[in-house]
């Protein structure tokens, strides 16, 4: 992504697994990343959802990372 002010959000969407009374099935999976690096730090927010689902979400939760110096 470009370097600017402020956080960048990415929508990421894959597969998964649910079990429901026992029978599997398949469900899109949504990750919202809301990221923002200042300097060498990484902090934002994931939130992950069921396309489709009315399932209650836990809200956003933290994320955070340095970058790994050689």
């Amino acid at each position: 992504a470009r370097s600017g002010p402020g956080p960048v959000v990415f929508i990421q969407r894959g597969v998964a697994r649910v079990n429901l009374n026992g029978e599997e099935k398949e469900a899109t999976s949504i990750s919202t990343w809301t990221l923002d690096a200042k300097g060498d730090a990484l902090e934002g927010t994931v939130e992950r959802r069921l396309e489709g689902r009315e399932t209650p979400s836990r809200g956003p939760q933290p994320v955070t990372g340095t970058r790994v110096k050689s």
